[in-house]
């Protein structure tokens, strides 16, 4: 009997050499523990300040959180090191305050004005200690339980899991309607329709939320809520 443990799962099985067989005895899909229900509940005051709707995926997120705590902590340095192509400074600083912008709206940086210089960004003392001891899951877990503090994503996982709606880019700028985004509109609004729908799908998977997504008409259940147990 063998057993492999990754992120978002665990599996035994059994090999056979003589046979050339393979047997799955057992696989159980593993999620952060995250009191997801709590959090939202706390964080309901969905309308007290103007929303900020990055364009960025949850690697856009992480990555920066590792690029500050190692001291690429201007907006220029961490313009450069997202990968801005931009020649003039004031472009790639530019680049570097957007990806900063959210991660200050989820609180998991801070930005300190120093004199005679621009912004430097430091991380969350939580955050911090966790890259510090090199704890990727604590790293993921904190950023998820941001992420659901974040109005968009509350009231996407209200709809999709309370409610009856699908996961769609359309739910998703009909929300953005609904909180009243004035930045949101035009082309711009499919194209964060889409970064928020592949955070929520990434919190989702981390904390075992059960959501409708598109084209099912039923809840998409994670654990703790299924298992596979038997023989495969």
């Amino acid at each position: 009997m063998h057993k492999i443990r990754g992120r978002t799962f665990e599996l035994t099985y059994a090999v056979s050499p003589e046979l050339k067989l393979v047997k799955f005895y057992d696989f159980q899909l593993v999620a952060q523990d995250i009191d997801w229900r709590t959090i939202i509940q706390m964080n309901s005051n969905l309308n007290e300040r103007e929303i900020y709707l990055p364009q960025i995926g949850i690697d856009r997120i992480i990555n920066p959180l590792k690029l500050i705590y190692k001291g690429e902590n201007t907006p220029y340095k961490l313009g450069k090191a997202s990968g801005s192509k931009a020649l003039k400074e004031r472009y790639v600083s530019r680049h570097g305050q957007y990806t900063a912008r959210f991660l200050k709206e989820l609180r998991l940086i801070e930005g300190i004005k120093e004199e005679k210089s621009s912004e430097v960004y430091k991380c969350a003392p939580r955050i911090q200690a966790s890259l510090e001891r090199g704890d990727e899951d604590t790293t993921h877990r904190l950023i998820a339980e941001a992420l659901l503090g974040f109005a968009p994503i509350q009231l996407i996982i209200e709809q999709t899991t309370n409610g009856e709606k699908e996961l769609t880019k359309e739910l998703i700028q009909e929300i953005f309607k609904q909180l009243e985004i004035s930045e949101c509109g035009g082309t711009t609004a499919p194209r964060r329709a889409q970064s928020i729908r592949g955070l929520t799908n990434w919190v989702a998977r981390m904390a075992g939320i059960p959501i409708r997504r598109q084209g099912q008409k039923h809840l998409q259940p994670y654990i703790p809520y299924i298992y596979a147990s038997q023989a495969i």
